[in-house]
C-alpha cells in the first residue's frame, strides 16, 4: 500500500468535507475547541484507514510498525505514553485522545 497516494486521496476528501462538517457542528451547537495537534486530521484518517486494510490484529502493533518502518511518511507520529492503553475503550479512541491532549 502506498501511503502517499492514500494520504492524497484522504486529504482531498477532507478539504471538501471539512466546511460541511464545521457548519454542522455550528448548527448543532456542538462546537468544540479545535486544538492543533501534531498530526492533521488527514494524517489521522490515513493511519486509521491503513490499519483497517492491513493484516495487523491490534492497532498497537500497527502503530509501532509505522513508527519504526514508515517514519519517513509521517514524521509527526507521537510516542505512545507508557503503559500503552489496555484497549478497553478501543485503540482508535485512545490514540485520538492521546493526540488531542
Amino acid at each position: 500500500m502506498d501511503f502517499t497516494d492514500l494520504f492524497v486521496d484522504v486529504d482531498d476528501f477532507w478539504k471538501q468535507f471539512r466546511p460541511a462538517y464545521e457548519q454542522r457542528l455550528l448548527a448543532d451547537g456542538q462546537r468544540r475547541r479545535l486544538r492543533c495537534g501534531q498530526l492533521s486530521a488527514s494524517e489521522i484518517m490515513t493511519i486509521l484507514i491503513a490499519f483497517q486494510s492491513s493484516n495487523c490484529r491490534t492497532f498497537k502493533h500497527f502503530y509501532l510498525y509505522l513508527r519504526t518502518h514508515q517514519h519517513q511518511d509521517s514524521p509527526g507520529l507521537v510516542n505512545p505514553s507508557p503503559p500503552w492503553p489496555s484497549g478497553d475503550g478501543g485503540a482508535e479512541s485512545n490514540f485520538l485522545s492521546a493526540i488531542n491532549s
